[in-house]
């Protein structure tokens, strides 16, 4: 029925102590290959062959042996859960070995997450326990000689965590041993009469927030010192035209760095460019959806020509540089710069002559600031700034945060510098179009931020009322009928409400697509990829219109 994993002979027997090291799961291995892995384990470690009896007559022979199963047997030779015994150089070729397993998964983005960290632990787990040796002996942990006392710690069950015991618990992951640790029913037993030795202390794991981690807190940093460097934070007085009140900073040079994202991986630097950048034919506007081959060679010949003038970089390495290190590595390696692959946690950079569009604005922009109830005794920062609300009144064109291509001529950019704040220190509360106008509520604290947050989100305390210009003619009662687009009349409805029946309401999911995936006729002014549609998989999307003039 069944065969060995390790020399392939039939065997069907499950046995307690045959789980693999890795992920726990139940092999199946032959009484002779497991007696030939263990010596030829025993062998690695150095250890002498030690019989220890258990007051059960059970024998535990030297450190227990570790198997792995099919989808871990690469890792038979380099991946152990004890690593006592083994030697310096032991731990090096397995830490070597580990790296080596994990560098292929690096290129299949989400997919080798799990396996990519499980292979990340052993090797900081190695790694720790390297620097945890203090003595000049050459090998680690309890090789040889009067080194009982640890080789007896080395041998417990990993199931029960008993050094007596066999391995015939059948205590998958320390089932057995919670039991022993709970308190009988009925009695005053509690966890302090428990044997120590049988205790598991387990690490709590607390999750730094978001805003705190280590890669958010450097982009952050590298974020205010090119707004620093480039004069990006400035307040709407600067830059302005007066004779038409348009807002025009000056050209810069910024690298933009964009991390390669799941659907990425696999993918030619090129198409990546092409798809994502619109760094491809400088006439392509956006309004078509169709990829011709003559576009495609027009984009990968533009990519060439910024990989030849050093204005693209992979991880800090311009791109010409790679290309003369690839064919070392491999014999079959890209023959142009717009070919080369990329593979997940890759950085692209991308070196650009920086032009923001112009904007509209006053030469001061409305704020009103209020204190937050029940925050009053809550400082922000060092220097003693208390919560603040602050109410702006946004002109329209003016982008909210830094997007596409507006970075000093957006919202917050604008009324940081106005009211003498550091940048990146308002955090909007909800979001307003960027050709919309009207009032958009901020704050300079992330808690005060939430619960502003959770009053317009929940329970219809706050609701949005938008003022807008409409082409065509606006039904007037209830009437009228409402004609529906041909392709959306199955998918989206109509109903009129209020108590004068004067309020339209429309029933319509919508769904962001790629332009690639839709044949819809797409703005030619819009450089976005991504289109709102009206779908019948799309999120609901429920509004209500009234006429006013």
């Amino acid at each position: 029925v069944g065969k060995c994993l390790y020399c392939g002979g039939p065997w069907d027997v499950f046995l307690p102590e045959s789980v693999c090291t890795v992920c726990r799961e139940p092999i199946l291995i032959c009484p002779r290959c497991k007696l030939d892995l263990y010596q030829k384990q025993q062998h690695l470690r150095g250890i002498t062959t030690a019989t220890n009896e258990s007051s059960e007559g059970k024998s535990v022979v030297g450190i227990r042996s570790e198997y792995h199963c099919e989808d871990h047997f690469h890792l038979k030779e380099c991946y152990y859960t004890n690593l006592c015994g083994f030697s310096k150089e032991d731990m090096d070729s397995q830490m070597k070995k580990l790296r080596d397993h994990s560098k292929p998964l690096e290129g299949i983005g989400k997919k080798g997450k799990q396996r990519r960290r499980t292979i990340r632990k052993q090797i900081d787990k190695i790694e720790s326990f390297l620097k945890g040796d203090n003595s000049d002996d050459k090998s680690i942990g309890p090789p040889h000689g009067n080194s009982r006392a640890n080789v007896d710690a080395a041998t417990q069950c990993r199931h029960c965590g008993s050094s007596e015991c066999a391995s015939d618990c059948w205590g998958f992951h320390g089932g057995n041993l919670r039991m022993k640790r709970k308190p009988k029913q009925g009695t005053d037993e509690s966890f302090s009469n428990v044997d120590e030795e049988s205790t598991i202390h387990r690490k709590k794991r607390n999750r730094t927030p978001s805003n705190q981690r280590v890669g958010k807190m450097l982009k952050r940093e590298m974020d205010l010192k090119e707004i620093a460097s480039l004069g990006l934070c400035k307040p709407p007085t600067e830059y302005r035209l007066e004779d038409s009140g348009m807002r025009v900073p000056p050209p810069v040079v910024r690298v933009l760095r964009s991390a390669v994202k799941g659907r990425w991986c696999g993918k030619t630097l090129g198409w990546v460019m092409s798809n994502e950048f619109f760094e491809g034919d400088p006439s392509r506007d956006g309004s078509s959806t169709l990829t011709t081959s003559s576009s495609i060679s027009n984009e990968n010949a533009l990519v060439d020509r910024l990989v030849e003038a050093g204005l693209l970089r992979i991880n800090g390495t311009p791109v010409s540089k790679l290309m003369q290190v690839t064919p070392t590595i491999s014999p079959v390696g890209p023959s142009k710069p717009s070919h080369i692959l990329l593979k997940n946690m890759d950085i692209i950079e991308r070196v650009c002559h920086w032009h923001e569009p112009p904007v509209i604005v006053p030469p001061t922009i409305s704020i009103t600031k209020h204190s937050v109830p029940g925050f009053e005794d809550i400082t922000n920062d060092a220097e003693g700034n208390s919560p603040k609300i602050f109410c702006i009144d946004k002109p329209p064109t003016v982008p909210v945060h830094p997007a596409g291509p507006f970075y000093a001529n957006s919202l917050l950019m604008m009324v940081e510098a106005q009211e003498g704040l550091p940048p990146k220190s308002l955090i909007p509360c909800h979001r307003i179009d960027r050709a919309t106008s009207g009032v958009l509520i901020c704050t300079n604290m992330p808690s005060v931020a939430s619960a502003v947050q959770r009053k317009i989100s929940g329970g219809g305390k706050v609701k949005k009322l938008y003022l807008a210009r409409v082409k065509g003619k606006f039904p007037a009662s209830l009437n009228r009928d409402v004609v529906l687009p041909e392709q959306v009349i199955n998918i989206a409805s109509t109903r009129w409400c209020g108590d004068d029946n004067d309020i339209l309401e429309v029933n319509a999911p919508l769904a962001v697509k790629m332009e690639n995936e839709t044949n819809s006729i797409n703005s030619a002014m819009s450089a976005s990829p991504m289109h709102r549609i009206v779908s019948s998989d799309g999120k609901p999307s429920v509004s209500r219109f009234r006429l006013i003039a």
